[in-house]
């Protein structure tokens, strides 16, 4: 895989099924009585590439529900930004971004919530860029970032949909090509909906 120095794509759908640009893995995650279905949609409905992400969340006051993609491998601080497309389906829907670290250093994962970031409606697609700098996030808080967390934090059932999720210096779409065997392209009328189980902890995900 060749990559920018500069720009790195984390996910935009099109690799293999739960392996993100990264080679690492990506799903999502549950606990009842909250609930998430997650799904791949086709070129019809993604505005950049030929797939984007679809998140039916169920959110209740108990349990927990969100997604989530492995970092492993980057070096956080080489960046100064995170940028992602998103789109809502009645525009009003919220969620919270973690950037988490494994167990063992034992330290809390650093909250950001997107809405600081983009428009209080996102029915259209909107990009968000969330500035590092903005967050007072630098290379002691960044290193050992292990993932990348969505929450849905409060109470609802709605839909949102995700596409090419990058770190950046510049704001610059990443360009990046992934040199990967093709076992599906999903290039298809039809959507394909994620068959792998679903963890009901997150803390018991094993991290690559």
């Amino acid at each position: 895989t060749k990559l920018d120095a500069e720009e790195l794509i984390i996910n935009n759908f099109e690799t293999l099924p739960e392996i993100n640009n990264l080679n690492n893995k990506y799903n999502v995650f549950q606990k009842d009585p909250s609930s998430v279905e997650m799904i791949l949609l086709t070129d019809a409905f993604a505005p950049e590439g030929k797939l984007c992400l679809q998140l039916n969340f169920n959110r209740q006051e108990g349990g927990w529900c969100g997604f989530y993609t492995i970092l492993t491998g980057v070096v956080l601080d080489k960046y100064s930004q995170l940028n992602f497309l998103v789109r809502g389906a009645t525009g009003e829907e919220k969620f919270l971004i973690e950037l988490s670290y494994p167990e063992e250093m034992k330290k809390s994962p650093i909250e950001i919530n997107p809405a600081d970031f983009m428009d209080t409606n996102i029915s259209k697609w909107t990009k968000v860029t969330i500035p590092f700098g903005k967050l007072r996030l630098g290379k002691n808080e960044l290193a050992g970032v292990q993932s990348l967390v969505i929450k849905f934090e409060e109470k609802n059932s709605s839909t949102i949909f995700l596409d090419n999720l990058y770190l950046s210096t510049d704001g610059k779409p990443a360009k990046v090509k992934i040199n990967t065997r093709v076992v599906n392209n999903f290039d298809t009328k039809k959507n394909i909906q994620s068959l792998l189980p679903v963890p009901e902890d997150f803390s018991e995900i094993k991290l690559r």
